[in-house]
């Protein structure tokens, strides 16, 4: 019988391939990000470096390269490694994050542009495959362009994300790279826009825009109009979500206010100025909206779009809430407005007059309003409860009444009376009381 102590202490280097295979997958599941959040992985690099037997093991597996963090700092990924990224993930969907170590955006670097340039050239032959790409640079510049780099059918591609400081602070001519190049690629590369056309998606595209304005030195940005960019998007099956962020398009001179219909789940638009604000709605017909996020607009004179669900943020104190409103109150269902002086009493009497405004029932929030009252909010239940007793005789019309940081609180009477006529009601309040001296 051979004792214990003859043999070799046991290590890890001894287990079989198969069964660093599964330790390596099941390591690997477990750190894996949804693609969208495009958060830092733990690098290949740890279990690469290891020895030359886990190299092996593990560039002979795709799986462990469908999502490659590339750097393009001074010390960037060597191209012999992003070319290894692209090979060794064969024919698997890739997510593509191409970025700078932290602590490296501070310092000029006129070096990255051709750091960014070589790694572009290596992925674009694999553009077939991407799910996601992700840039995290300097300099617009750096930026891939869609219409000269991303040539050829991208029907993988959910998320394209380019990013730099100089963008974020919008002081350079060409800060918007994202936009213009979406706009420039519609009017010059079709393909690109076909690719998307020819998607075997169900859930549909995501597009969000953000800081664009047309300059008037930059030709190509006077012919992407509104209404070709509502033609884009009409031409699209299905918009998962459109998001705008301080957009605004130039107008074509023949326009004869056509509309557009479009099939999106989801619209956000955010700092959207007046004139175009009111334009863009006017000319979009949503098919399926579920929800329509509006934060910091002048809703001037248009009106909500007909969605399940509005959602109205940072209203100001001159805006007519109630107009914007009382076209979407035959339709909807879930109302929420919040840090709004704009909502005022008024603005619940026009939500009721709408000749269908409970075809079915309401939740309602209201947070950190000021401006309207307590006996407002009541006579606006009451004539949604008088308006829907024809269509569901004894049930109340609002379902949900939740009310934080409001306006003063309701009187105990005040309060029984929104117990007895709403299914579920809360008024509460997260201000700090101030203290009171003795």
């Amino acid at each position: 019988m051979i004792g214990f102590h003859a043999h070799e202490p046991a290590s890890i280097h001894s287990l079989p391939t198969e069964l660093l295979i599964s330790i390596f997958k099941f390591v690997y599941s477990g750190k894996a990000r949804y693609p969208f959040e495009m958060k830092p992985l733990p690098a290949l690099n740890n279990l690469l470096n290891v020895c030359q037997r886990w190299d092996s093991i593990i560039q002979s597996l795709p799986i462990f390269w469908t999502h490659v963090k590339i750097f393009v700092d001074s010390n960037p990924t060597p191209l012999s490694r992003v070319h290894s990224f692209f090979g060794c993930s064969g024919s698997f969907p890739i997510d593509v994050e191409v970025l700078r170590r932290s602590g490296t955006y501070d310092a000029p670097d006129a070096a990255e542009y051709d750091r960014c340039r070589a790694v572009i050239d290596i992925m674009a032959p694999h553009l077939a495959r991407c799910r996601t790409i992700s840039f995290d640079v300097i300099n617009s510049s750096s930026l891939p362009s869609i219409s000269r780099d991303f040539r050829g059918a991208a029907p993988l591609i959910l998320c394209l994300e380019l990013k730099c400081p100089d963008r974020q602070r919008g002081t350079i001519l060409l800060s918007q790279a994202p936009l213009r190049n979406f706009a420039h690629a519609c009017l010059e590369f079709p393909s690109w826009l076909g690719s998307i056309e020819s998607s075997s998606r169900e859930d549909g595209v995501n597009i969000a825009l953000s800081n664009f304005t047309p300059s008037p030195f930059i030709a190509k940005d006077q012919q992407f109009t509104l209404e070709k960019f509502l033609t884009v998007l009409a031409s699209q099956p299905h918009l998962s979500s459109l998001s705008l962020n301080e957009v605004e398009f130039a107008y074509d001179s023949d326009s004869n206010d056509e509309e557009y219909t479009i099939s999106a789940s989801h619209l956000r638009l955010e700092n959207i100025p007046s004139e175009f604000f009111e334009r863009l709605l006017s000319s979009m017909q949503f098919s399926d909206l579920d929800a329509a996020y509006i934060t910091r607009c002048p809703l001037g004179d248009a009106v909500a779009p007909t969605a399940n669900e509005i959602h109205l943020a940072k209203i100001d104190e001159d805006e007519y809430i109630g107009w914007f409103l009382s076209y979407w109150a035959g339709f909807g269902a879930f109302l929420r407005i919040e840090d709004s002086p704009g909502l005022k009493d008024d603005d619940f009497i026009a939500i009721t007059s709408h000749p269908f405004a409970l075809t079915g029932h309401k939740y309602l929030h209201f947070a950190n309003c000021p401006n309207f009252t307590v006996p407002g909010l009541i006579r606006m239940v009451e004539d949604l409860n008088t308006n829907s007793l024809w269509l569901t005789p004894g049930t109340p019309a609002v379902e949900s009444l939740i009310v934080t940081d409001g306006p003063e609180k309701p009187t105990v009477e005040e309060a029984k009376w929104f117990q007895d006529n709403i299914d579920y009601y809360s008024w509460y309040t997260t201000r700090r009381m101030p203290a009171v001296s003795n």
